[in-house]
Order: structure tokens, then C-alpha cells, then sequence
């Protein structure tokens, strides 16, 4: 035991704690433990078996899960962890945990609402708005995504919106309304679950590969490839997405079912119950593997009526 080596260790450690929020680099710490740089790096590893800056970005991102459990936004954990980007601390933070930010904040909320509440209840997000129109249904996209600090370009996004409208033009649901509006109460599911900005442009086409003309070409001359690769994703069955690898495309096509869901009663009866067993049966299994428990429930909740 070396104990003027684990003083000087215990030292770097309580600086390198104190200043998380702060840039930093090894000449600063080595220099607050008084000793140069490169001996300091030598012996940090050996002591931790990780380079002095690898140990600095573990802390923060570590610091930065807790805080995003505990409710912050995920752009205020960002900022106070030493990122100066969204997307910077997003794509950091699924390096290190495998999953990203977002999907955190929904499971989370999603064990928050299961502690309590009747089953019954729509318990995931915000009721649908049915007959709200597509403008007002865009508008409560965008506030969405600014409640949560979403990180969004707004240009693009309206872009995205126009696009989607045109592609669903002269659609309409059993319902009546407007098509366009069962892919933007999607995407305000997305919105509303903390999602990036591309899933949340993804849903508003999540069902334009099987319900319209357009083909995957077509979207990449309009929106950005990182959206385009939702869409595709989502428009694959079930079995051949992955939760590790395609987690926004299960988002979307989750959120889409939930909508569905909670309008079947405006489809014909005789899809009821195919509607509401498939929802049983491939649905709930995949909102439990991405955590969103009380999603399951009232998809659970909204099917068990018509299975009885």
C-alpha cells in the first residue's frame, strides 16, 4: 500500500469532482495533485486502469444519467456535465450505456406512472387530440419538444410537416379526419417522450412506406438520412427490429399502435379483436423489452375490451 500515491489519487479525484461542470484537461489535474502531467497519467491509470480523461467522461456521463432519472432535461444534463451540444451528449451517452438519453427519460416516466393510477387510465402520455386539426396538432408537436428541451431545427422541422401533408393529402380515417392527423398525434407521442428531433420527424411518416406512393428515394430528397432510417426501420415487422440497435423505430412504431389503439372504436368492428390480440401478442412483449411498462398497460388496458 502506497500511501502518498493514494493521497495524491484521492486528491485528483475530489478536484476532478468538483469541477464536472467545468472543462477540464489533464494538465489541470495533474497540476492540482502537484505533479506533471505525463507521471500523473502513468499513475492514475495504474491505480484506476483508466487514462485520467476516459475516467473524467465515465463521471459525467454517469452524473448525467442520475440527473436525467431525477427529472432534469436531457440539454440541462448535457450543459452541466461539460457538453456543449445535444447531440454531442446523446451520441456520448449511448456509447457508454447503449442506449440514449431519450429512451432513459421514457422508461423512467413510464416506472413513475406505474406506481400508481388505475390501469385504465391512459398512463404513458398526454390523451390523444382527436379532431384537433393538423395546424394545432403541429403546434402541440413543436411545444412538446420545447417543454422538454429538445434540441430542434425549426426550419426542418416545418419542413418535414409541409412534406408529410402533402404526401397524406386527400386521406382520410374511418374516423373522418384528415389521415395526416393519426401520423402527427404519433409523432406528439414521441415528442412528448423526450424523443430527439429525428424520431419525432420519423413518426410523422411512420406509416407513408405502406399507406401512400412515396418510396424511401423520394423521402431522401426532402428529409435528413438519419430520419429516412426511422422510417425504414419502422416500416419493418416486428421480428426483425432490434431494441439495441433500432430504438427509435420501435419508439415510433409503439406510439403508432398506442394511437391506434385508443381510436379503434372508429374502425370497422370486425378488426377489433385481430387488432386488439396482435396488440397483445406482439406489442406488450415489445414495450416491456424497451422498459415502457405503463405504455404496456394501457395497450394492455385498451385491448382487453375487445378480447373479452
Amino acid at each position: 500500500m502506497n500511501v502518498e500515491r493514494d493521497a495524491v489519487i484521492l486528491a485528483s479525484l475530489k478536484f476532478i469532482e468538483a469541477h464536472l461542470d467545468m472543462e477540464l484537461t489533464v494538465e489541470d489535474i495533474s497540476a492540482a495533485a502537484g505533479y506533471s502531467s505525463f507521471y500523473f497519467s502513468r499513475l492514475f491509470k495504474a491505480h484506476s486502469g483508466l487514462s485520467v480523461m476516459d475516467y473524467v467522461r465515465k463521471r459525467r456521463l454517469s452524473r448525467a444519467y442520475n440527473e436525467v432519472v431525477e427529472g432534469a432535461m436531457i440539454i440541462d444534463a448535457a450543459l452541466n456535465n461539460g457538453y456543449a451540444s445535444h447531440s454531442g451528449f446523446s451520441r456520448a451517452f449511448r456509447q457508454e450505456f447503449g442506449f440514449s438519453p431519450a429512451l432513459l427519460k421514457v422508461i423512467h416516466e413510464q416506472l413513475k406512472h406505474l406506481k400508481g393510477g388505475s390501469a385504465m387510465k391512459q398512463t404513458f402520455l398526454k390523451p390523444s387530440q382527436l379532431h384537433a386539426h393538423k395546424e394545432m396538432l403541429y403546434e402541440n408537436i413543436i411545444s412538446a419538444m420545447k417543454e422538454n428541451g429538445t434540441v430542434f431545427d425549426d426550419k426542418m422541422m416545418h419542413k418535414a410537416y409541409s412534406f408529410a401533408c402533402d404526401i397524406y393529402k386527400d386521406m382520410h380515417r374511418y374516423s373522418g379526419e384528415e389521415y395526416i392527423t393519426h401520423t402527427l398525434n404519433t409523432a406528439l407521442l414521441v415528442a412528448q417522450a423526450g424523443a430527439e428531433m429525428e424520431p419525432v420527424m420519423a413518426a410523422m411518416f411512420c406509416d407513408c412506406l405502406a399507406k401512400t406512393k412515396v418510396d424511401v428515394g423520394t423521402l431522401k430528397t426532402v428529409l435528413p438520412e438519419a430520419v429516412v432510417d426511422i422510417v425504414t426501420d419502422a416500416a419493418k415487422s416486428l421480428d426483425l427490429l432490434s431494441v439495441d440497435e433500432q430504438e427509435w423505430a420501435v419508439l415510433v412504431k409503439l406510439a403508432e399502435r398506442l394511437h391506434n389503439m385508443r381510436t379503434l372504436d372508429f374502425m370497422d368492428s370486425s378488426s377489433y379483436q385481430i387488432k386488439a390480440r396482435e396488440t397483445v401478442q406482439a406489442y406488450l412483449p415489445l414495450a416491456k423489452e424497451i422498459g415502457c411498462e405503463a405504455m404496456g398497460r394501457e395497450l394492455y388496458a385498451l385491448s382487453a375490451k375487445y378480447l373479452v
